[in-house]
């Protein structure tokens, strides 16, 4: 059973070369400021 859970992940180069492909079309436009202040928005 352990094998076949291996077998059925991503390669690590393939998954690390999908992520970096996403994040390439799926530009964001936000500051660091602007996700600290979302993050802090329901801490007041």
């Amino acid at each position: 059973m352990e094998l076949i859970n291996l077998a059925s992940k991503p390669d690590p180069e393939a998954l690390a070369q999908r992520i970096i492909e996403r994040k390439r079309q799926l530009p964001t436009a936000l500051s660091a400021a602007t996700v600290l202040e979302h993050r802090d928005a329901d801490r007041r």
